[in-house]
């Protein structure tokens, strides 16, 4: 699913299995906390193995992957990049930092938000435009929920600031599966990409290196 919402700058890998946390190749142990439990584990190191993957599609070293005072990804030098999770996937998506300024990923299972969570993450322009598009069975909900997330992702890293879910308004092209954020000043907005499939929704979308106003 990652190939089909990723801009052609990038390169990504995913995974359905997740990788054993006592390999030898699970470079990345000491940036968690000794008593880590195994199922957090689990889903680090397996989103780990991808980020190193996607590393060496793009060409680049892949060497391991740390964590951040704020629990983000810490990408070898000239490289932005992104790393999601959820129930049964993983996936990372990297690109070199002269072409995209930031990039994020997201992966959430495929069934709907409770109306009020998804009046908490919409504005009321943001609802009466989506209830007007044609769709054909998807959770829109879940869509638009993803790819607030996919923003976020890319948006922390590249600013250091705080995006909260109605400080960016988002449209939607369900034909097309792609939408488009506006973000804050001085950012132009950004456009992106969602694929629906086998139970889960992925989103990403990317900051042009250019992409100031």
């Amino acid at each position: 699913m990652i190939e089909h919402v990723l801009p052609a700058a990038a390169a990504g890998a995913e995974t359905t299995a997740d990788v054993d946390p006592s390999a030898p190749d699970f470079l990345e142990r000491g940036a968690l906390a000794p008593r880590t439990r195994r199922p957090r584990l689990t889903e680090f190191a397996t989103g780990r193995s991808c980020a190193r993957t996607a590393l060496r599609e793009l060409g680049a070293p892949a060497g391991p992957v740390g964590r951040g005072p704020h629990r983000e990804p810490r990408w070898p030098p000239g490289i932005v990049g992104s790393i999601t999770h959820c129930p049964g996937y993983r996936a990372a998506a990297v690109a070199r930092a002269c072409r995209v300024r930031a990039i994020g990923i997201d992966a959430e299972p495929h069934r709907p938000l409770s109306p009020r969570m998804f009046a908490r993450i919409t504005s009321a322009a943001e609802r009466r435009e989506l209830a007007a598009l044609p769709w054909t069975g998807a959770h829109v909900d879940r869509i638009v929920f993803s790819a607030k997330e996919s923003v976020y992702k890319a948006w922390f890293p590249m600013t250091g600031a705080d995006l909260g879910f109605t400080d960016v308004r988002l449209s939607l092209d369900p034909l097309r599966r792609r939408f488009v954020v506006e973000l804050p000043a001085p950012f132009a907005p950004v456009r992106g990409r969602y694929a629906v499939a086998c139970g889960r929704i992925v989103t990403a979308v990317a900051v042009p290196a250019d992409g100031l106003r």
